[in-house]
């Protein structure tokens, strides 16, 4: 309900077509994939949609999401030379803005991206929870 929701919203923004297959891994663990790649800006939109959809209480229940990608030129205001890497993009722990995604390199480098702005910006402090950094461990 969340995904095709997700694509009713997003679908006359003039995106790229793309596919999402939800995969069941386990009773409360799903693994997005994207048969038709999605866009980088869509991808983000989606990792925060996830956590929180438009008509869903985010206060009463817990989900960790995180989208694993390589980066391309679509992710705007990243450097030239991470181009190619793969990356992690998540929610900030402890988050109460619900309004920034965060994306960390495999080399350490942070980003966040705040809906307000759409341009990914460098950040020191990484917000990590240990999900997410388990996550990491396996990129």
């Amino acid at each position: 309900m969340v995904i095709s929701d997700f694509i009713k919203t997003y679908e006359n923004d003039g995106y790229p077509s793309y596919s999402i297959e939800p995969r069941k891994q386990q009773e409360t663990l799903f693994r997005l994939q994207f048969p038709k790649d999605i866009h980088p800006q869509l991808f983000t939109f989606l990792v925060n949609y996830i956590a929180y959809p438009f008509d869903l209480d985010v206060e009463s229940r817990s989900i960790v999401v995180a989208g694993k990608t390589t980066l391309t030129r679509g992710f705007e205001g990243l450097d030239e030379s991470l181009i190619g890497q793969k990356a992690v993009l998540y929610l900030p722990q402890d988050d109460r803005d619900y309004t920034v995604v965060y994306l960390r390199t495999l080399s350490g480098i942070t980003f966040a991206n705040s809906f307000s702005d759409l341009v990914w910006r460098r950040v020191s402090d990484a917000r990590l929870s240990g999900e997410v950094a388990k996550l990491m461990d396996g990129i």
